[in-house]
Protein backbone atom coordinates (compact mmCIF):
# COMPACT_ATOMS: atom_id res chain seq x y z
CA UNK A 1 0.00 0.00 0.00
CA UNK A 2 1.48 3.63 -0.98
CA UNK A 3 1.63 6.10 1.90
CA UNK A 4 -0.87 8.72 1.90
CA UNK A 5 0.11 12.33 3.22
CA UNK A 6 -1.33 15.74 3.09
CA UNK A 7 -0.84 17.77 0.14
CA UNK A 8 -0.25 22.17 0.84
CA UNK A 9 -3.53 22.47 0.66
CA UNK A 10 -4.56 19.84 3.06
CA UNK A 11 -5.59 17.33 0.52
CA UNK A 12 -4.67 13.95 0.87
CA UNK A 13 -2.32 12.20 -1.67
CA UNK A 14 -0.85 9.25 -2.31
CA UNK A 15 3.01 9.04 -2.46
CA UNK A 16 4.79 6.28 -5.05
CA UNK A 17 8.40 5.75 -4.04
CA UNK A 18 8.92 3.57 -7.03
CA UNK A 19 7.56 6.92 -9.30
CA UNK A 20 10.20 9.08 -7.51
CA UNK A 21 12.89 7.01 -8.09
CA UNK A 22 12.26 5.88 -12.18
CA UNK A 23 11.46 9.83 -12.65
CA UNK A 24 15.20 10.59 -11.03
CA UNK A 25 16.94 7.65 -12.91
CA UNK A 26 14.87 9.76 -15.74
CA UNK A 27 16.26 12.89 -15.00
CA UNK A 28 19.92 11.26 -14.27
CA UNK A 29 19.59 9.15 -18.05
CA UNK A 30 18.78 12.48 -19.54
CA UNK A 31 21.48 14.65 -18.10
CA UNK A 32 24.10 11.77 -18.90
CA UNK A 33 23.33 11.70 -22.44
CA UNK A 34 23.63 15.57 -22.09
CA UNK A 35 27.28 15.39 -20.98
CA UNK A 36 27.89 12.50 -23.75
CA UNK A 37 26.80 14.93 -26.16
CA UNK A 38 28.89 17.32 -25.14
CA UNK A 39 31.84 15.46 -24.89
CA UNK A 40 31.63 15.36 -28.81
CA UNK A 41 30.11 12.03 -28.49
CA UNK A 42 33.20 10.21 -27.72
CA UNK A 43 32.26 6.74 -26.37
CA UNK A 44 33.95 4.70 -23.47
CA UNK A 45 32.94 7.25 -20.21
CA UNK A 46 29.59 6.07 -20.55
CA UNK A 47 29.67 5.45 -16.53
CA UNK A 48 31.85 8.49 -15.79
CA UNK A 49 28.90 10.53 -17.42
CA UNK A 50 26.30 8.20 -14.95
CA UNK A 51 27.74 9.17 -12.11
CA UNK A 52 28.94 12.91 -12.64
CA UNK A 53 25.31 13.39 -14.18
CA UNK A 54 23.76 11.34 -10.19
CA UNK A 55 26.05 13.93 -8.64
CA UNK A 56 24.84 17.02 -10.53
CA UNK A 57 20.96 15.57 -9.71
CA UNK A 58 21.55 15.17 -6.42
CA UNK A 59 23.00 18.64 -6.13
CA UNK A 60 20.19 20.81 -7.77
CA UNK A 61 18.08 22.75 -6.02
CA UNK A 62 14.79 21.30 -7.28
CA UNK A 63 15.91 17.97 -5.57
CA UNK A 64 15.72 20.23 -2.29
CA UNK A 65 12.47 22.21 -1.93
CA UNK A 66 12.25 24.79 1.14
Amino acid sequence: MDPVLPDQSGHFMRINPQNDELQRMEEVRQRAYQLYEARGRQGGLAIDDWLAAEAQIAKSPSRHPK
